[in-house]
């Protein structure tokens, strides 16, 4: 009875453990604390703009990449030539205006198993944002390559 009692205890002493690392997990952010945010020329936006954009990212990041610390997020004449084509699509069959940020990323070994690459930098990562319905500000719609 004792041993059966040490190895119930045991098992329970385990799932806290567990249930805790898992629901520190769930609470824990990325990294933006040190982003380095490039403005280069634009025929499209102000910096202004481009900053409520970088905004958007940032604020996405954190909640959604655990494990991950964002470097750096670009939007220059050639992100935005890059993506032309894109926007202009997406204008003609949304009747929305559509902004393309770049930005690159590294990932820590806590990544293992959410589709990324532990210990890897990522760069050339893709944020597709559109106008708020007040046109303040920038929602996402999607990331990615």
């Amino acid at each position: 009875m004792k041993k059966r009692n040490g190895i119930l205890a045991v098992i329970a002493a385990l799932a806290l453990v567990i249930g805790a690392a898992v629901l520190m997990a769930k609470n824990r952010k990325a990294d933006v604390s040190n982003v380095s945010r490039i403005i280069g020329y634009s025929a499209l936006y102000g910096d202004e703009t481009i900053n409520a954009a970088f905004d958007a990212v940032q604020k996405i990041f954190s909640e959604d990449f655990a494990g991950c610390t964002l470097l750096e997020l670009r939007y220059d004449a050639d992100v935005e030539n890059k993506y032309a084509d894109d926007t202009m699509r997406y204008w003609q069959e949304h009747g929305q205006e559509l902004l393309i940020v770049e930005s690159s990323f590294r990932t820590d070994e806590s990544v293992a198993g959410s589709g990324f690459s532990p210990n890897h930098t990522y760069t050339g990562w893709q944020w597709q944002l559109v106008r708020s319905e007040d046109k303040t500000g920038w929602e996402n719609i999607g990331w990615g390559y």
